[in-house]
């Protein structure tokens, strides 16, 4: 159950890793893109704080849940007997 666990876990943060990496790609290239073509200082006062934020919670989303899963992954192999066993071979 534990070797369950410990993939779901590894395919959760790498799903939340490439949304939260295509999102802010996504986020950033409209803004230069909107920016660019209003050439509008009044659209850049009014919208820099929520650009800003949603820019802080797709990195700090992106980067904090692959490390939460990793110390996760770490506790479930801790709690399960800790590392995969080892396969001895005797060579004669």
């Amino acid at each position: 159950m534990d070797a369950a666990i410990t993939t779901w876990l590894s395919s959760v943060s790498g799903f939340v890793f490439r949304a939260c990496a295509v999102l802010f790609v996504v986020l950033n290239v409209g803004a230069v893109g909107l920016v660019a073509t209003t050439r509008s200082r009044a659209l850049v006062q009014r919208w820099t704080s929520p650009w800003l934020a949603a820019n802080l919670l797709l990195v700090g989303a992106g980067a904090g849940v692959p490390l939460m899963a990793g110390i996760a992954k770490a506790a479930v192999r801790a709690v399960s007997g800790g590392a995969p066993a080892v396969v001895q071979v005797d060579r004669k």
